[in-house]
């Protein structure tokens, strides 16, 4: 039976004139070439070509024949420039769901990356909480999610996951910025501004528990975002995620530090599975894991 491989032989030869130019055009040969073309003659039961001078000529069947071929070479070109567009935009929309404290920080520097080398593909940011952004995941409404708190979650695959320090923000002019790190269990509650919401980290919850026992004074917010802001404008000090506090040091006036304890929280990136990802979103996955590697040591 004839093959791809004898019909791409039988071409070359047409267009080269010759066995050896064939064997250029394919880098093969030219024993390779002649056993290809021999075989498909047998294929098709009648001669391809003809001897002349030191080149061969096509038989009037070759001719015939090979208008039906370069037809069939058209198609299998444009489905080669399919594929590449597919490869290259993949489908042209993602949607992806990214939890507030990295929408400001981390998030515009992985859609810059991304779209310096997918600039046609159709982005869509969604800022949502972690349950939230789950929810969309798994109605299929979001192909990714960046999130943050208790793995694993049901019905989402867990594409990438790391551990990060909280930090200790503050005004550049507070006591606190002389000292190389901040114990957590020293602070003035009243001068703290923090999470109100569910932490998973042992030493914080003990922190959250005496903060929520003492009401007067306090500022908490479940927006890490606003906490930050409310430190800026305050005076006071926050307990936040590096990315914020990074961004809150480019601003100006202010600065972090560690904490003495061990304070950690969990981010991951979630898909309903990777399986169904398009190349497009597994190469924004990647940028964003990337981005959370290279804030692994946030101060």
């Amino acid at each position: 039976p004839m093959n791809l491989r004898q019909l791409e032989a039988f071409k070359a030869t047409i267009q080269a004139g010759s066995i050896s130019g064939a064997a250029e055009l394919l880098n093969i040969s030219q024993p390779s070439v002649s056993c290809l073309v021999s075989d498909l003659e047998r294929s098709v039961r009648f001669p391809l070509f003809a001897k002349k001078g030191r080149g061969l000529v096509a038989t009037p069947e070759a001719r015939q024949f090979f208008k039906a071929v370069e037809t069939m070479f058209i198609g299998i070109d444009s489905l080669k420039t399919t594929a590449e567009a597919i490869r290259y935009s993949a489908g042209g929309e993602l949607s992806f769901g990214v939890i507030p404290s990295l929408v400001n920080s981390m998030m515009p520097i992985a859609v810059k990356k991304f779209q310096e080398v997918h600039s046609e593909v159709n982005v869509s940011v969604s800022v949502r909480n972690t349950p939230e952004i789950v929810e969309a995941v798994l109605m299929q409404q979001l192909d990714l999610g960046v999130v943050s708190g208790a793995f694993p979650l049901d019905g989402v695959e867990i594409i990438h996951q790391t551990s990060l320090d909280y930090v200790c923000l503050m005004p550049s002019c507070h006591a606190l910025s002389r000292n190389s790190d901040v114990d957590l269990f020293e602070l003035d509650l009243a001068e703290v501004v923090t999470l109100n919401a569910k932490i998973t980290d042992d030493s914080l919850q003990v922190f959250l528990k005496q903060s929520a026992a003492k009401t007067s004074g306090l500022l908490t917010s479940h927006s890490v975002p606003a906490i930050a802001a409310m430190a800026r404008e305050t005076g006071r000090i926050a307990i936040v995620d590096p990315f914020t506090a990074r961004l809150n040091i480019r601003l100006g006036d202010m600065t972090m530090r560690p904490f003495k304890q061990d304070l950690r929280y969990t981010v991951a990136i979630i898909a309903r599975g990777t399986s169904t990802l398009s190349l497009a979103s597994k190469q924004l996955a990647e940028i964003v894991i990337k981005q959370l590697q290279e804030t692994t040591n946030p101060v």
